[in-house]
């Protein structure tokens, strides 16, 4: 059940959803198992301003399926090139929080900003009176880039994302590895001038 009007609106949903570039893998998002009942707001299809075109979303979830009933809060964003080669940038970013076996009583409205609270521990640090924040809450956050190059019928991607908070920038940028999860991969369309053929291979590495 979608509002909209001129790419944006609001709704409810419980259709299967795919974020990041990847074919085979997500580090956040798969639609690789049956749906589930979310609020959504933000755009309903690409919006386009020339030769630039972006989506933005907007989700929340109280998944009472789960055992633990938590809720599920996120944002997705991209923003695209329409040139040659064709080029997107975005970021995603999850939370699964509170719920009945949880030591924190996380309340609806505090499960709902998590998306927009700050990637750094230090300034939650202070803005909780200098106590140490709970970090208990699951988070996930990625940067990805996608290149196509029409001509060649030829995609490339990857994607770059962490679960955890880091302190401050200092700490993000010198150790860029720590809690980190990665995937790169390509399509090749029409191979060998054949359009049902296509080949592709993606690399995912959660060790790191």
């Amino acid at each position: 059940l979608i509002l909209h009007q001129k790419d944006f609106g609001v709704g409810l949903s419980n259709t299967n959803m795919w974020w990041g570039p990847g074919l085979h893998n997500s580090l956040h998002m798969s639609n690789n198992t049956l749906g589930f009942n979310y609020f959504f707001l933000g755009t309903t299809s690409e919006k386009r301003m020339g030769l630039i075109g972006y989506n933005l979303k907007y989700v929340f979830s109280k998944l009472d399926k789960n055992e633990s009933k938590p809720y599920f809060t996120a944002i997705a964003a991209d923003i695209t090139y329409h040139s040659d080669p064709i080029i997107t940038l975005g970021f995603f970013r999850s939370f699964l929080s509170g719920g009945i076996l949880s030591n924190e009583n996380i309340t609806m409205g505090q499960a709902m900003l998590f998306p927009f609270q700050s990637f750094f521990k230090k300034t939650l640090f202070e803005e909780n009176n200098n106590q140490d924040p709970s970090d208990t809450t699951d988070q996930t956050l990625s940067f990805f880039a996608s290149l196509l190059l029409p001509k060649y019928k030829l995609k490339l991607y990857c994607e770059f994302g962490w679960d955890d908070h880091r302190w401050d920038v200092y700490d993000f940028f010198q150790h860029p590895d720590h809690s980190s999860a990665k995937l790169i991969g390509f399509r090749k369309y029409g191979l060998f001038n054949k359009k049902e053929l296509i080949l592709g291979m993606e690399y995912t590495d959660l060790v790191t």
